[in-house]
């Protein structure tokens, strides 16, 4: 990719897998994969939102303008990972990439019309953290828009709470060590 901006890259634990998304301006992201380490890629389809029928003519649909964050979605998942994208979404995909679902969900939660850019004009998802024991639970991060813990996966992720920016610090770090600032002995904090 020479020349070009490399905004996120993954590679699975063997490096053999790797994901490096692309943020090429006026031609729009991309997501390649090469399954040899790096020595070819293969253009994967992108990312999209829901159309907006009906409504107001002007009214566009929202377009993924970059990606922010990829994460693996755990150990008994091998072809199954989130990204997150700007505008604020996430996205998942169980095939490796060929195909992506959006977290209706997370990108229809009331909240997210206060949310704001953090550095850019779209909010964006910045973060993704599994956490280590258990790949059903999830917490993302939007700028300005607080932390959000999911349990399940793809659709199933229905149940969710919008914590306000400052409750969960250091979520990456901390669900990463399993030393949790949020609650006692690095569990994830309980949903009510």
């Amino acid at each position: 990719f020479l020349g070009s901006p490399v905004t996120m890259m993954l590679a699975s634990p063997d490096n053999q897998t790797i994901f490096a998304a692309l943020n090429l301006g006026h031609y729009g992201t991309k997501l390649h994969r090469s399954d040899d380490g790096g020595s070819t890629w293969t253009e994967l389809q992108t990312q999209r939102f829901p159309t907006v029928e009906g409504g107001d003519k002007g009214a566009k649909t929202a377009a993924v303008t970059a990606i922010w964050s990829m994460e693996w979605a755990g150990k008994e998942k091998s072809e199954a990972l989130w990204i997150g994208t700007a505008p604020a979404a996430l996205f998942s995909s169980t095939d490796n990439g060929k195909s992506w679902v959006l977290n209706e969900p997370l990108w229809n939660l009331p909240s997210q019309a206060k949310w704001m850019g953090g550095g850019t004009v779209d909010t964006a998802l910045h973060s993704i953290c599994v956490d280590p024991r258990t790949s059903g639970r999830v917490a993302v991060a939007v700028f300005f828009g607080g932390v959000t813990l999911f349990r399940g996966w793809r659709q199933e992720l229905a149940r969710c709470r919008s914590r306000p920016k400052g409750r969960v610090l250091a979520a990456r770090s901390a669900i990463r060590s399993r030393r949790s600032r949020c609650a006692p002995n690095g569990a994830m904090p309980r949903q009510s």
